[in-house]
C-alpha cells in the first residue's frame, strides 16, 4: 500500500479533490490487479503519475487543517496579548508561556496535516480495498 499512500500525497500536492484521488487510486489498484502487475510497473513512478493530471484548485485535509491552526495560533497571540494590555491577566508577552499554546497549535497542525495527507482516502479503502 505504500505506491498507493505515496501516489496520494503525490495527487494532493497538485491539488486534486479527494473524490478525483480516490478514483484515481481504485482505477490503478483494479487495472494492477487485472493484469497482475504492480502498480508502479503499471503507470510508473508515483511523482511521475501524479505530474500527469492537471493541477486542481482542491486543498488537501492536512493544508487545511494546517491553515486552520494557524489560524487559532494568530488568535492566541492576539488575545494573550490583548487581555495582558488590557487586565494585566496571563503570561507575559515574550515569555515561553506565552508562547507555548500558539507553538503548540501550530506544530499540532503542521503534524496532524501531513498525517492527514498521507493516509488513503476513505472511498478508496471502503470502495477498492474492502471488495480486493
Amino acid at each position: 500500500m505504500t505506491y498507493y499512500r505515496n501516489l496520494a500525497v503525490a495527487l494532493r500536492s497538485r491539488r486534486l479533490p479527494e473524490n478525483e484521488i480516490a478514483l484515481v487510486l481504485c482505477e490503478t489498484y483494479r487495472e494492477s490487479i487485472r493484469t497482475g502487475m504492480s502498480a508502479e510497473q503499471l503507470v510508473g513512478a508515483a511523482n511521475e503519475y501524479a505530474a500527469s493530471f492537471t493541477r486542481g484548485q482542491a486543498y488537501s485535509p492536512g493544508h487545511r487543517l494546517a491553515a486552520l491552526m494557524v489560524i487559532v495560533a494568530a488568535a492566541l497571540v492576539i488575545g494573550q496579548s490583548a487581555l495582558y494590555a488590557s487586565q494585566r491577566v496571563g503570561p507575559e508577552p515574550g515569555t515561553l508561556a506565552f508562547w507555548l499554546g500558539p507553538l503548540l497549535a501550530v506544530v499540532l497542525g503542521v503534524g496532524g496535516g501531513c498525517l492527514l495527507d498521507h493516509r488513503l482516502p476513505r472511498r478508496f479503502r471502503k470502495e477498492c480495498l474492502s471488495k480486493a
